[in-house]
C-alpha cells in the first residue's frame, strides 16, 4: 500500500499526519508501532511532533487490484539456464 500511495496509484481517503511510536520497552507490547489517534473525532488536528501519514480509509477494493495486476502477470519465468552474454549471442 505504501508503494500505491508513494506512486500515486492509490489516493487515500483518510490519511492523517498523527505522531508515532515504537514501543521499545520490554513487555509484551514491545515492537507494536503506537498511532495517536485522539483528535479522531475533532478532525484529526495539527499534533506536535507528528511526522507519519497513516493511511486508515482507502479505496476497499484496491487488494483486489493488487492481485488482479499480479495474476495479469501472467507466468513470466527467467532462463537462468545460460548466462546473459550466451543468450544475447544466440539471438
Amino acid at each position: 500500500m505504501a508503494v500505491a500511495v508513494a506512486a500515486g496509484t492509490l489516493v487515500p481517503d483518510l490519511a492523517p499526519v498523527v505522531d508515532v511510536k515504537v514501543d521499545t520497552s520490554d513487555g509484551i507490547g514491545r515492537g507494536q508501532t503506537v498511532c495517536d489517534l485522539r483528535g479522531m473525532y475533532m478532525g484529526f488536528p495539527a499534533q506536535d511532533g507528528a511526522h507519519c501519514r497513516v493511511v486508515l480509509k482507502a479505496d476497499p477494493h484496491f487488494a483486489d487490484q493488487v492481485v488482479a495486476r499480479i495474476v495479469a502477470a501472467g507466468d513470466a519465468r527467467i532462463d537462468v539456464s545460460m548466462p546473459a552474454e550466451s543468450a544475447e549471442a544466440g539471438r
